[in-house]
């Protein structure tokens, strides 16, 4: 495989939520609300992103403790996607809980959700990372 879109989706958001998260201090709970929605929207003020030649980052949406990211996989079949998938859960995991600040975020309660839509806007997989 030439390429792996979860290592560059991983790192964008790890960077995004970890930044914030590192310079928090403390994180209570009003706190992780806060840093999640600070985190979307510097997200979102570079989006639609091309994060590689197969992956974009469409949006990223906060709610609550929650932080959802929205990519497109495009130039993919949905079969090819969906043999993709272990791939990009593990990959994205390992990358996204090897950030210190999102660690941090994940054991105050926050949950992330990573959607994969193929290129005809057709959801093909969620992930919830948890922790």
């Amino acid at each position: 495989m030439k390429f792996l879109p979860s290592l560059a989706v991983a790192l964008l958001v790890g960077s995004a939520i970890g930044i914030g998260a590192r310079n928090m201090g403390c994180v209570g709970l009003t706190t992780v609300e806060k840093q999640l929605q600070n985190s979307a929207e510097l997200l979102n003020s570079q989006c639609p992103k091309q994060l590689d030649e197969i992956t974009i980052l469409e949006e990223v949406v906060a709610s609550g403790k929650t932080l959802t990211h929205r990519y497109t996989l495009v130039g993919l079949s949905d079969e090819k996607i969906l043999q993709m998938k272990d791939l990009l859960q593990q990959e994205s995991f390992r990358q996204l809980r090897s950030d210190r600040g999102t660690s941090t975020l994940l054991e105050a309660g926050a949950t992330i959700y990573l959607q994969y839509w193929n290129d005809n806007s057709k959801l093909l997989l969620t992930f919830e990372l948890r922790n």
